[in-house]
């Protein structure tokens, strides 16, 4: 049955009233905070203090140190392509298990896309080895119930993935390296699993977790890949909370001198910062995130940085996104081949890039594809003689 619109009338007015009320609130502050970029900001004390607040006690400060050479407020030009390289990218999807379903289980699909620049048909053969998906369905109780006998949660399932994800890449990276090729791996999203950032995972699964990522990242460094993970529509505020101190004398520098600074900050993400102010084909200055984890990651501890990657014509809707790669691909001239060949997918996909667009699609695992396995499953389980159905609730809705 469809939605009463009418019935929901009053609060979609109030919703825009609210919306509009706070995009002005952002931009006044937005606004106060774009002075690290006035071409006058004199930036030593700034990252002196930020440094500093980096090393409170009992302060989560979750800010960007721009202290790796470059100046805050000089924006920098992308560079060129390579003329021969593979530009490579990964994605993954899940199913999550359903009680409401025969029989539990999860399904996790790894795939990606390459498109080779250049080269010859004597080294095409590793390009088609991409095409090739990982899936794999987990109906192991050992894997797919927690300590407590308890079904994993989803975000269990998408750790697992985002492993995966990077691990596939480390994969395709020593094949094409192996056959000649100079690879560029874009990662979709964050390099460094989101759950590594939460100070409260258990030291035991963290250092699993670490373990298989430095394995993967320490396989695409040896490849002589570049890597850089590409976040589109950012939500950080780590320049946000850096900016905010750009009064602040590092000698006055304390917890709650902190909290004054970024007071009226709440809902200001870096991309608004940015919107107005960095230029189409320009990238910020490279900053180091102030995660704990990144001391832990060693040769491959993060740097980031912002980039505008519009072609000019989008005037008030600029393409930022934030580029993390590691410590040992942060060098100008790979970062600037990356940004060249990222904003000229970013056109290609009208936004986002083509190569993440297609490494989605290869990837993705469909409602179709879902309700398939579903029926492979109960018909296996029949064939082996164990009677099991949906539950009356799923077949419900499987009518509906």
């Amino acid at each position: 049955m469809p939605i009463d619109i009418r019935q929901i009338s009053g609060q979609l007015d109030e919703l825009t009233g609210k919306a509009r009320a706070e995009a002005q609130a952002r931009e006044t502050a937005a606004e106060k905070l774009r002075r690290i970029f006035a071409p006058s900001f004199e930036a030593d004390r700034w990252v002196a203090a930020c440094a500093i607040a980096s090393r409170l006690e009992n302060v989560a400060w979750n800010g960007a140190m721009f202290n790796l050479g470059e100046p805050v407020n000089a924006f920098v030009p992308f560079g060129a392509e390579p003329q021969t390289y593979a530009l490579l990218s990964a994605d993954g999807s899940q199913i999550l298990p359903d009680r409401h379903k025969p029989a539990p289980y999860y399904l996790i699909q790894v795939a990606g896309a390459c498109i080779a620049y250049g080269g010859n048909e004597a080294n095409s053969d590793a390009i088609r080895q991409t095409e090739q998906k990982n899936t794999e369905l987990v109906s192991d109780p050992a894997r797919l119930y927690d300590a407590r006998g308890e079904i994993i949660r989803p975000g269990e399932i998408a750790n697992e993935r985002d492993l995966r994800e990077i691990e596939w890449l480390a994969d395709q990276c020593e094949s094409l390296s192996r056959a000649g090729w100079q690879v560029m791996a874009i990662a979709d999203g964050q390099i460094v699993p989101f759950v590594l950032l939460n100070d409260a995972l258990p030291p035991r699964k963290q250092r699993e977790i670490l373990d298989r990522l430095t394995r993967a990242l320490d396989r695409i460094q040896s490849s002589g890949a570049w890597l850089a993970g590409y976040i589109d529509r950012p939500n950080s505020n780590a320049l946000v909370h850096a900016a905010a101190l750009a009064d602040v004398a590092p000698d006055d520098v304390s917890a709650e001198r902190v909290r004054k600074s970024e007071e009226g900050a709440a809902g200001v993400f870096d991309r608004h910062i940015l919107e107005n102010v960095l230029p189409a084909g320009r990238r910020t200055a490279l900053f180091e995130p102030t995660w704990q984890v990144n001391a832990k990651l060693g040769v491959h501890a993060m740097r980031a940085c912002y980039a505008n990657f519009g072609d000019g014509s989008d005037v008030g809707h600029p393409v930022i996104a934030r580029l993390e790669l590691p410590e040992w691909c942060a060098r100008a001239h790979v970062l600037g081949a990356v940004c060249g060949a990222m904003r000229r997918h970013a056109h290609m996909g009208a936004g986002y890039p083509f190569i993440l667009k297609a490494a989605h699609e290869a990837a993705l695992v469909s409602k179709d594809d879902q309700k398939q396995i579903d029926e492979l499953v109960q018909q296996s389980l029949i064939e082996a003689g164990v009677f099991a159905t949906s539950s009356y609730k799923q077949e419900a809705k499987d009518l509906s």
